[in-house]
Order: C-alpha cells, then sequence, then structure tokens
C-alpha cells in the first residue's frame, strides 16, 4: 500500500476561521456567505486534489461527493439575506458530503490510514436540524466545528503522505 502522495493539502486548503466576522451573539451574512463558499470551494479542491493524487487509489471523490458552488444560490443564501431552512439544507449536506469523503478514504487502498470517519465525522446538533432555529450561537459553533474537522482532515492528508 502507498500512502496519499501530496504533502501540501494543509497549505493549499486551510480554513481561516477567525477571518470572518462570526461571533455567537451575531452573524455577518455577508461573512457567513463568505465562509460557506470558501468551505465549499475549498473542499472541491481537496476532492479534485484527491482524484489526482497519484497514492490514491480511488478517482471518485469529485464525482461522488463535490458540493455543487453554484448551487449556493439554489440554497436560497447570499450576502444580504439567508432562509432558515436554507442554511439547514446546506448544513447537512456539509455533514453528509464530509461522512461519504472520510468513509471513501478509510476504504481507499492508496491510503494508509484507516480512522479518517472515527476521528473526523461530526454531528449536525439538533437545533440546526429544525427550520425555524433562531440561536445564531448555534451556526458559528457548527461552523467553527466544521473549519475545525476539515483542517484537521487536510492536516492527516499531508501526514499520511509523510
Amino acid at each position: 500500500m502507498s500512502p496519499v502522495a501530496d504533502t501540501d493539502y494543509n497549505e493549499d486548503y486551510a480554513l481561516t476561521f477567525s477571518s470572518y466576522s462570526l461571533v455567537g451573539s451575531g452573524v455577518d451574512q455577508g461573512d457567513l456567505y463568505d465562509l460557506f463558499n470558501a468551505y465549499i470551494t475549498n473542499f472541491n479542491a481537496t476532492l479534485t486534489k484527491l482524484d489526482a493524487d497519484s497514492g490514491v487509489t480511488d478517482t471518485t471523490y469529485n464525482s461522488l461527493w463535490a458540493l455543487d458552488v453554484a448551487d449556493i444560490a439554489g440554497y436560497g443564501l447570499n450576502k444580504t439575506g439567508m432562509y432558515d431552512g436554507s442554511i439547514c439544507s446546506l448544513m447537512n449536506d456539509i455533514k453528509t458530503k464530509f461522512s461519504g469523503v472520510t468513509a471513501k478514504l478509510d476504504a481507499d487502498a492508496g491510503v494508509e490510514d484507516t480512522d479518517y470517519a472515527s476521528t473526523l465525522d461530526f454531528s449536525v446538533p439538533t437545533d440546526i436540524l429544525t427550520i425555524d432555529f433562531e440561536d445564531q450561537g448555534s451556526i458559528v459553533d457548527y461552523m467553527t466545528t466544521v473549519t475545525t474537522q476539515f483542517n484537521t482532515l487536510l492536516t492527516k492528508l499531508d501526514a499520511d503522505a509523510a
């Protein structure tokens, strides 16, 4: 078994949560939109990089698990307004796609680590699963978790190659 070949996943795609104006008591919708967009863009770029990585066996990460950047508007999200139900749908899709990728990495013969899902998967908080949540702190907490787990995934991929 050969490991992941590239060692610059983190350098290329890590997200810096602190560059967005998001706090538990209030969320700047433009910054939340920008964070969602940055996550989707970097997540998809990571999948494309995995597909091209000479150490990774599978080449269908992007075709199976990519989030459609064009659909961010389809979720009803834009810089000036967002519907709670749309945010819920996107957050659920983020979790589902992330979990699909970690399971695929665990099963990939070209990836040495086999504990991506058990160490990185996260759940969607119950209050985010409802359409009428009002607690913006839940959104911030969730996106903090998403960003942390995504960055940890990138670091783990780099370590797999080492």
